[in-house]
């Protein structure tokens, strides 16, 4: 068995010099997604008529109760985009990017939790609060949940009224006969 060579493992370490500090914040960052249970007790993922996969409440919530954290990467902007952009044209079947605000992304498709599956409604029972100081995004009940509820939240998406039914518009699937283009 042959050892890999100095000069390799040099230009390996010589690759990461600079950003190790960077690499150490990002991680430090990050690593509350870990220390929590992937799965909630009083939720499960299941399939949804919204889309896809969909967040559901196993027990009954008041309004104003805390349902789960928001969880993932937090990422700027511009990381944002230049990930999108290298997704374009590959088969990405679903992202999950959170805006907390202009500047700030939190990304849950490649590390998150279960909230990355409350889908949208245009008439929401869950809502997003973002307390800086803690930096964490956490859902809260709107209005009273009952058990077997699917968890939905106003994406706040660009509505447009005008819209027709063409290629360049997307028909809400938030619920039958929603009438809204997007």
């Amino acid at each position: 068995m042959s050892r890999p060579s100095n000069r390799k493992i040099k230009a390996k370490q010589n690759g990461t010099c600079g950003g190790r500090r960077r690499q150490q914040l990002a991680r430090q960052a990050n690593r509350s997604y870990n220390l929590r249970p992937k799965n909630e007790d009083h939720l499960r993922v299941g399939l949804s008529a919204i889309a896809g996969n969909g967040l559901f409440a196993r027990k009954d919530f008041k309004k104003g109760e805390h349902l789960i954290n928001y969880e993932g990467e937090y990422i700027t902007s511009e990381e944002a985009d230049r990930r999108e952009h290298k997704r374009k044209g590959k088969y990405v079947k679903s992202t999950y990017m959170f805006r907390v605000n202009k500047d700030l992304i939190i990304d849950a498709t490649r590390k998150g939790n279960d909230a990355k599956f409350v889908n949208h409604m245009c008439e929401p029972n869950v809502e997003a609060r973002t307390c800086f100081r803690t930096k964490t995004t956490r859902y809260y009940a709107l209005t009273d949940i009952a058990e077997g509820d699917e968890l939905g939240v106003d994406y706040n998406l660009n509505y447009d009224p005008n819209a027709d039914n063409s290629d360049k518009t997307e028909r809400c699937k938030c619920r039958p006969n929603c009438p809204r283009m997007f």
